[in-house]
């Protein structure tokens, strides 16, 4: 079961409820991992390896919007002296030069949209093999084994987490995969799999920014 929490079912019940509306109301809707480009994609990164950067025009996207902390990881956390963000939202955009914090939200009562608010230099060099490393192609085929988990490395156990792979600004992804509260999640190795390289990625962009306000 995806969500592995030490509630009774009416609480848990409640729980889920009120946080999908919520998520519904502010996160954009999750697409078909299988309905993407994956060749296009393929050829993007092994272009970009060979040439040591994001391929001029690509982006990768990395956000998550989360609740409800783990258990042991607010235990973690209190025991450093610090306390987890409820709800947790980050969105990064890594570019072949820069790495980018992004926010999404309304505007003036419009249609929701992803804003840069900050960009960084980055080096991508490494950056193309690290995806196709981290299975980024694999993930959500249907060759995973094992039952299905989700939020694999996370300090939260609600919400939704995704990589997006974007070319020439176009409006849809040419690859996401995703995980999301209201669906089953991969079977564990692609659980893990994802996981490993969620973090990975945002890692890149956490750190870039907390190095910036030293």
């Amino acid at each position: 079961m995806f969500l592995q929490m030490r509630h009774s079912p009416a609480i848990l019940l409640g729980i889920v409820f009120v946080l999908i509306n919520s998520l519904v109301a502010e996160d954009p809707p999750a697409k078909n991992p299988q309905a993407t480009d994956r060749d296009t994609v393929r050829k993007l990164l092994e272009e970009g390896q060979k040439n040591g950067a994001l391929p001029p025009g690509f982006f990768v996207r990395v956000h998550a919007h989360q609740y409800h902390a783990k258990e042991e990881s607010q235990a973690a956390a209190k025991a450093r002296g610090e306390l987890l963000e409820e709800p947790f939202k980050e969105v990064w955009e890594f570019t072949s030069t820069d790495v980018h914090r992004v926010v999404y939200q309304k505007e003036d009562k419009k249609e929701a949209k992803y804003r840069r608010l900050g960009s960084l230099p980055f080096d991508s060099k490494s950056f193309c093999k690290e995806l196709l490393d981290g299975k980024l192609l694999e993930i959500g085929t249907g060759k995973g084994t094992g039952e299905p988990r989700q939020y694999v490395g996370s300090d939260y156990e609600l919400g939704g987490r995704a990589i997006e792979i974007f070319r020439n600004a176009e409006a849809e992804p040419l690859l996401e995969i995703y995980e999301h509260c209201t669906g089953p999640g991969y079977p564990e190795s692609d659980a893990r799999a994802f996981g490993e390289l969620y973090e990975k990625l945002a890692r890149k962009g956490r750190l870039a920014f907390k190095a910036d306000k030293k």
